[in-house]
């Protein structure tokens, strides 16, 4: 990765934090819409950043979320998850196989496969981060439901963010 990269991954993380604490915490939807839109960074650093670094970089932005968002964790934690869940769902090599077709960075193209990608991680962000939220099993289905309706919002939110910063152009 080159200087221009890096800088592009510190504004996208940074923006991402300012979005999620700024912005959409501010909103008080329903107790039920707390979307999360920081799944974004762990699902966009590229495959060839050294895994170690990937699991500190995350963790060290859901740290930072987790202090100005007074979650105990809980953010660090989920993006820590995702980062690693998504190790295993993407192949190793720069350029994978034309049927898979999902090469994580600044600038993506959509297709099927990055949106299956997107909506089963965020769904298991959401799944975890309200698990460790509520911390019961009396509230199951109220995480259920809470994650499945904050997911769709998530996404929302994500394809608002890919509109104006991540689109590729002429693809």
């Amino acid at each position: 990765m080159n200087s221009r990269e890096v800088i592009g991954y510190i504004l996208l993380a940074i923006g991402l934090i300012l979005i999620q604490v700024l912005f959409i915490d501010q909103l008080d939807l329903s107790t039920y819409i707390k979307p999360q839109v920081l799944i974004l960074f762990p699902l966009l650093i590229p495959i060839k950043l050294n895994r170690a670094y990937g699991l500190l970089t995350v963790f060290a932005v859901g740290l930072i979320c987790d202090f100005l968002l007074n979650t105990h964790g809980i953010h660090a934690f989920c993006m820590t998850l995702v980062f690693y869940l998504r190790n295993l769902w993407l192949p190793t090599e720069d350029r994978p196989r034309e049927d898979f077709n999902i090469v994580p960075g600044l600038k993506v193209k959509l297709n099927p496969k990055w949106l299956t990608y997107l909506t089963l991680l965020t769904l298991t962000y959401h799944l975890v981060f309200f698990s460790l939220e509520f911390f019961s099993l009396y509230y199951a289905f109220r995480i259920l439901i809470t994650a499945i309706i904050s997911t769709l919002f998530a996404l929302l939110f994500q394809w608002l963010i890919y509109l104006l910063l991540l689109r590729k152009k002429n693809s």
